[in-house]
């Protein structure tokens, strides 16, 4: 599961390498939104993997409030392989290589807390 918090720039590991068969590939995320169905699209190029063993993992950063729009729940995530750099289009992508669940949290000042009620009035009857 990728867990993502709204206010931060993610780093995302996943496992691509081993699945891609395009040379110089880049790479559609696809996430949708499991209550409403919104689908988010965002492409990044092969060369934008930070890992430094990409052979065992890829890394990829994601300005999360600019992706999601603060829009928290859960998401189903799907990865395509594909050679365009620029497309968002699913029937011009390759091979779906991963998929799985993200869930995008609220940061932490954004937290709705709770607190038990105390009560302390004391009721008599006459």
């Amino acid at each position: 599961m990728i867990n993502l918090t709204t206010g931060t720039t993610a780093n995302v590991r996943v496992t691509l390498t081993e699945r891609t068969t395009i040379a110089s590939a880049s790479y559609l995320f696809r996430f949708v939104q499991r209550a409403t169905n919104r689908e988010i699209r965002v492409v990044r190029r092969g060369t934008d993997d930070l890992s430094p063993y990409p052979s065992r993992y890829n890394l990829f950063a994601f300005d999360v409030d600019q992706i999601f729009c603060g829009i928290i729940g859960e998401y189903q995530y799907y990865i395509y392989e594909q050679s365009s750099a620029s497309n968002t289009e699913l029937d011009l992508t390759g091979a779906l290589i991963e998929q799985g669940l993200a869930r995008l949290n609220a940061a932490a000042e954004d937290q709705f807390t709770f607190k038990a009620y105390q009560p302390d009035n004391i009721y008599t009857t006459p």
